[in-house]
């Protein structure tokens, strides 16, 4: 991945860290960025090689370092794939939550229930939706004792495992 039209992770970070802020000293971004200062300058001086980023001195001591417009064409591919990437996932998850429901709804109350208040509670509540079922959401399901679980499907997206017929573990099924 390190050639001269891609960035490397930790020349990413790099890039990032500019973005944020061209006032900075190397050091600075060697801590922002996880590096060792060494690497950091290594980075720095291959990212200008490459062209992603040009340096001004502005005295003996400081340096303002550039973003050029290749480089913020390549941070907005990294943005790019990272966001297909997690749509992808999570229209996965939103699939394997549907066949869970369809292989273990033999219920006739058609009662699904979700335990937990996260980012996989909201997308088996699309999930749910999708198949033309009313969820119910019950965020804390500790204070909320009042479930039937004879006569519905529950779906824990907590990390906790319960094992019975009718639960669905999403941790397990990821």
């Amino acid at each position: 991945m390190n050639n001269n039209n891609k960035s490397s992770e930790s020349e990413f970070k790099v890039i990032e860290i500019l973005d944020q802020d061209h006032n900075i000293t190397q050091r600075i971004i060697a801590t922002k960025a996880g590096i060792s200062l060494g690497l950091t300058n290594i980075i720095i001086k291959r990212l200008v090689k490459k062209g992603f980023i040009k340096i001004k001195n502005m005295n003996k001591k400081r340096i303002l370092y550039n973003l050029t417009p290749r480089a913020i064409i390549e941070k907005s591919h990294r943005t790019y794939n990272y966001f297909e990437r997690t749509v992808k996932d999570v229209v996965k998850i939103r699939e394997k939550i549907q066949q869970e429901i369809l292989n273990k709804n033999k219920y006739d109350s058609g009662k699904v229930v979700i335990l937990g208040d996260n980012e996989i509670s909201e997308i088996a509540k699309w999930a749910i939706q999708e198949l033309k079922m009313k969820p119910i959401l019950i965020k804390n399901p500790r204070k909320n004792k009042k479930i039937n679980s004879e006569k519905c499907l529950i779906i824990n997206c907590n990390t906790n495992n319960i094992e019975r017929n009718n639960y669905i573990n999403v941790s397990q099924i990821l």
